[in-house]
Parts: C-alpha cells; structure tokens; sequence
C-alpha cells in the first residue's frame, strides 16, 4: 500500500514540475504570466490528474484562465509524454 502511495505522489511532484516549467517557459499567452500550479492530485490508477492553481494578480478571472488552460490540454499532455515514463499519461 505505501508503495503506491509513493508511486503516486511521485507522478504528482513530475506533472507539477512539468507543467509549471511549460508554463513559465513554452506557453507565450500574457493572461497566464502569473499563474503557479500549487497541487496535482492523481487517482489510484494514474487515469485523471487533477491539476490546482493560483493567479498571482487576480484581475483576469479565473473562469477565463479556466477554459485557456483546458484548451492547452492537448500540448501540455504531449509535452509531459517525453518526460514521464508512464504506460498512458493521465487526464488533465
């Protein structure tokens, strides 16, 4: 059981690590400049990963950012597929 747990929150620290470096160096959208990614929660079986964040200056809203990050989806996961060894990569 603990040898799951450990898996799981290692696959949590790489995507965050992952996607706060593709945010602060490959993505040029100025309306997520001061976003940072404070959690990522991963199921059991590593199926969806639930991503949290916070906007530094909160003048654009946070439905905006919202739907520009679900929008990024596509790159953000085939950007994480060369840097995580994962059989299949998880659900944003």
């Amino acid at each position: 059981m603990s040898n799951e747990f450990s898996s799981n929150k290692k696959v949590e620290v790489k995507i965050q690590r992952i996607l706060s470096e593709l945010i602060s160096i490959k993505v040029s959208d100025p309306r997520l400049q001061n976003l940072i990614i404070s959690e990522v929660s991963v199921n059991k079986d590593i199926s969806t990963a639930k991503v949290y964040f916070l906007l530094l200056n909160n003048q654009n809203n946070t439905k905006q950012t919202e739907l520009i990050l679900n929008k990024a989806t596509g790159f953000f996961k085939k950007e994480m597929s060369t840097q995580l060894n994962l059989k299949k990569l998880p659900n944003l």
